[in-house]
């Protein structure tokens, strides 16, 4: 399948559940000069081969970055200023923002970019095509120093996010330029992963566009968006369009061989693809455009309509009745609560809106019962995954997060839980009936988490 047109249909269906985020690149960036449509990175390069003195004659015409570096004699001894020099030279192209990025922007399921490229410009396609030009879109340029990462607040925003990988243009050494620049980032990114970004990754199928990167390079930078090995699978996939995409390509031989769920598109350039995806969205959507003024549209989540302290109720099926008694105890003592039978409604996209609101719960309850003993395998087991990624955020600290409960004489400390619900002291609410200490003690940690916070209750 790697190798063969794709059915447009698959992409189709994953973009319009917003379950797709674009990886855009430099081949995507083309400009108008002269009547010709050319690459706004390779004229970049040839503006620094002039910076550097290189005869045009020895210029190659689809000159690259790293490859105009490699004509400065003086590269890895000056190599602090080379940063400034290309932010001058960008400056004075002054080129205007490529049309494939409008287009993009055009399309308003896309909610999160990756750019792997130093400009800008595909947050001001974002601001002018779906803003009128106001400041809406939260860009974030990554840099091995800081490490960014998204937060809940920005994703549950409704503001469309750039998240630039090799950092954003500056006259400082903040953004990568070479191909040894690029390395040393993806080094640091899988070092030390911003967290919440690697979710996003982890949980939506990802569609490289035009990223131009080297066959080495490209190998390792999608295997570190993955998450994982390329020959495990992870049941979501990669789209990958590039120029030159071969069936004797090296990159496509390789995940044709290795990988079940990465897709090429080999017929097609990067432009005329993000041409032909925005045709194929409007024929679907003809009514659909991207809000205009100065307000973002408001993403449906559930933890955007919550308080900002509840308790997240992780269960099994079978345990649903106990647990709806659990849930009415603890709302009639003023507690606020998450049950998913309650708060799931008709288009959700399921696992987003769980995981978004565990990220965003003040304490996690794992009911635990002979039921769940008896589930090996079981969605709350992976509501109990998500929970635990949560921990190393309390890490040192006295924070209260897991409070496991017990429906049955189920002893837990022998139970298939994990050893951080053993650790955790662990309450007794038979058939889901809580006792007055446990209430008491809930309504105190609820107090301690506001003040904690500053907020008044």
């Amino acid at each position: 399948m790697a190798v063969e047109a794709l059915d447009w249909d698959d992409l189709m269906a994953s973009l319009e559940s917003g379950q797709v985020i674009p990886i855009v690149g430099q081949d995507l960036l083309t400009v108008e000069r002269a009547g010709c449509c050319t690459s706004a990175y390779h004229l970049l390069a040839q503006e620094l081969m002039k910076d550097f003195a290189v005869p045009p004659e020895q210029v190659p015409q689809d000159c690259t970055l790293s490859q105009a570096l490699r004509h400065h004699l003086h590269f890895r001894d000056i190599r602090g200023r080379i940063y400034t020099r290309t932010k001058v030279a960008f400056d004075r192209l002054n080129a205007p923002i490529p049309e494939p990025l409008r287009l993009l922007a055009r399309i308003p399921a896309f909610r999160l970019f990756i750019t792997t490229t130093f400009d800008s410009w595909m947050e001001k396609a974002l601001n002018e095509e779906r803003f009128q030009g106001a400041p809406q879109t939260i860009p974030i340029a990554y840099c091995p120093e800081d490490a960014p990462d998204l937060t809940p607040a920005q994703l549950q925003s409704g503001r469309p996010i750039v998240f630039q990988m090799f950092g954003r243009v500056s006259g400082r050494p903040c953004y990568a330029v070479s191909e040894e620049d690029m390395l040393e980032y993806l080094h640091a990114f899988q070092a030390k992963p911003p967290r919440l970004l690697c979710d996003e990754l982890q949980r939506s199928h990802l569609l490289f566009i035009g990223n131009g990167l080297p066959d080495w390079l490209a190998r390792f930078f999608i295997r570190t968006a993955r998450g994982k090995r390329i020959i495990d699978n992870r049941n979501m996939s990669e789209f990958v369009v590039e120029n030159q995409q071969r069936p004797d390509n090296q990159l496509v031989s390789f995940f044709n061989q290795f990988s079940s769920e990465t897709n090429f598109f080999p017929d097609t350039s990067p432009v005329d693809f993000v041409r032909e995806l925005h045709a194929r969205w409007q024929d679907r959507h003809p009514d659909s455009a991207p809000p205009a003024g100065g307000e973002a549209a408001p993403v449906r989540t559930e933890a955007a309509g919550l308080p900002p302290r509840f308790i997240f109720i992780s269960y099994t099926r079978a345990d649903a009745p106990a647990v709806q008694r659990l849930r009415d105890a603890l709302d009639a003592a003023g507690l606020d609560t998450w049950v998913d039978l309650q708060r799931l409604e008709i288009g959700d996209d399921y696992d987003h809106k769980i995981q978004n609101n565990i990220r965003n719960c003040s304490l996690f309850m794992p009911v635990v019962s002979a039921n769940t003993e008896a589930k090996p395998e079981g969605y709350f087991r992976k509501e109990w995954h998500w929970a635990l990624n949560r921990l190393p955020d309390f890490t040192g600290s006295d924070r209260p997060f897991l409070v496991p409960i017990t429906l049955d004489d189920l002893r837990i400390e022998k139970a298939l839980v994990p050893d951080s619900f053993k650790a955790a002291h662990t309450a007794f609410a038979p058939k889901g009936a809580p006792p007055d200490a446990l209430v008491a003690s809930l309504r105190q940690i609820m107090r301690d988490l506001a003040k904690r916070e500053r907020i008044s209750v």
